[in-house]
């Protein structure tokens, strides 16, 4: 008699008897399917997913936007991205006084755009002079007196 184990293939292939139905030990349930239902090697289970090569429609908008094209500006041709195109049409609108294209500029203006410093007034300036002044007199070493 022989000590030969069997190795996993021997094994799944005891368990399924000859028409493919589960052996004994293989007990049907959640998460675990049929063996002639389960994925087959070398076989994708979405056979009929996204083509390779296939670009996303985020890639393919980024494109678009970035697409050079001529413009004509102050008698001039020039060649400018469809996004930078459209920023001088949405501000030869706002110029032209359609509110709602002032109100768009403006809008990216505000979400794109650092918000401008504003200079301190004098009066802003001798305050925060004065509360500094106050804050080194409050931090100064009081010298020790031995009166002895």
């Amino acid at each position: 008699m022989s000590d030969h184990k069997p190795n996993e293939d021997e094994t799944n292939a005891q368990d399924q008897s000859a028409d493919g139905a589960d052996g004994p030990d293989y007990s049907v349930g959640y998460k675990r399917p049929p063996r002639a239902h389960q994925f087959q090697p070398n076989k994708s289970g979405n056979p009929k997913g996204r083509p390779r090569g296939r670009r996303s429609f985020s890639t393919e908008v980024r494109e678009v936007l970035a697409e050079r094209i001529p413009v004509t500006e102050n008698g001039r041709k020039t060649k400018v991205s469809v996004s930078h195109a459209m920023l001088l049409r949405l501000r030869q609108q706002a110029l032209s006084g359609d509110i709602k294209a002032i109100d768009r500029l403006l809008g990216y203006a505000a979400a794109h755009l650092p918000p401008e410093r504003q200079p301190a007034s004098d009066a802003d300036a001798e305050h925060d002079a004065a509360i500094l002044a106050q804050w080194i007199r409050t931090q100064q070493v009081k010298p020790d007196h031995d009166d002895g």
